[in-house]
């Protein structure tokens, strides 16, 4: 699978980075940023050390700074820390990102692979409501958008009806949803029932050599964060499960619709479900513990790859 993936680094985006990566039947084309969990400059920045880390050598290009039409809301910095991993400084990586934006670099890779490649949307969908503006073409040259967003029978997670990614830009969701590519929701319908335990982040940093320290401390904050805000011994795979969707759909229960957006008054963010349409495939329900395996045991394929760059 062809994969392009927007995102805002971010605890749980850097483990879908990592299991895209571990994944044998992922290729990673590249990597586009977005604001959301932290501004997108540092997105950008921890995009680019997490691919030095990672030894994914795949191009990074700046995404939007905020939304289409309403104002940015802050980062969650209690859930993602100050600078997107938990308590730690900021990243310094090497590289610097690519000359073109995000929603043309969306446009130019999609386009010289017609119907090959998969973006998979981690963050607010800015970038790409930015590219289907710009080309008239490019939802047509997509094969499939993954979104990790919504909540269609269950409570949001910034308001009472509205999910984060949504909210972070009601008027970009609603573009994407209504245009005409295919689409698969992940929303907190499933994602906030797959819980991985303190645990089972421990036993997989011990199998990320020189990463693992990385990854157990981001993870320890996270899991930490749902302990005193959730009530809950563990944490959300949010984005990994988004991209497992992908690999493993028979894991998942999913609903055919057209996903609506709320994007005024106080239901803004909100996303409901218009049955008897074929544009989106929702899911509504999940294997929790096949879940939760699968991503560990790719995961821990990641020391049998090549040793990644070692830096900041």
């Amino acid at each position: 699978m062809k994969l392009i993936i927007d995102t805002d680094p971010g605890i749980d985006d850097a483990f879908a980075l990592l299991y895209a990566h571990s994944h044998p039947d992922v290729e990673v084309n590249g990597i586009t940023t977005i604001y959301g969990n932290v501004e997108v400059d540092v997105a950008t920045r921890n995009a680019l050390w997490l691919a030095e880390q990672l030894g994914l050598d795949v191009p990074v290009s700046r995404g939007a700074a905020k939304p289409l039409a309403i104002e940015k809301a802050p980062s969650p910095e209690a859930i993602h820390g100050a600078c997107g991993f938990g308590p730690l400084p900021m990243r310094t990586p090497k590289a610097a990102a690519g000359a073109l934006d995000a929603a043309d670099f969306l446009i130019e890779s999609c386009g010289a692979a017609p119907g090959e490649i998969t973006i998979l949307a981690l963050g607010p969908l800015t970038n790409l409501a930015t590219a289907l503006k710009r080309d008239a073409g490019f939802a047509a040259s997509v094969r499939e958008v993954c979104i990790m967003g919504g909540a269609l029978f269950c409570p949001g997670n910034v308001t009472s009806l509205a999910e984060a990614n949504i909210f972070g830009d009601p008027h970009a969701a609603a573009a994407v949803y209504a245009a005409h590519w295919p689409i698969r929701s992940v929303g907190l319908d499933v994602t906030d029932s797959i819980l991985v335990t303190s645990g089972q982040i421990i036993g997989l940093a011990t199998s990320l050599g020189p990463l693992g320290p990385f990854f157990n401390t981001i993870a320890s904050f996270y899991v930490d964060f749902y302990r005193r805000d959730r009530g809950v011994q563990g944490a959300a795979l949010h984005d990994p499960a988004a991209l497992i969707s992908l690999l493993h759909p028979e894991l998942f229960t999913f609903t055919r619709g057209k996903v609506l957006v709320d994007t005024d008054g106080p239901s803004i963010g909100r996303t409901r479900l218009e049955r008897g349409s074929e544009n989106t495939l929702c899911a509504v329900s999940c294997d929790t513990s096949a879940l939760v395996k699968e991503f560990l045991q790719v995961c821990k394929r990641f020391s049998a790859l090549a040793e990644p760059a070692k830096g900041s």
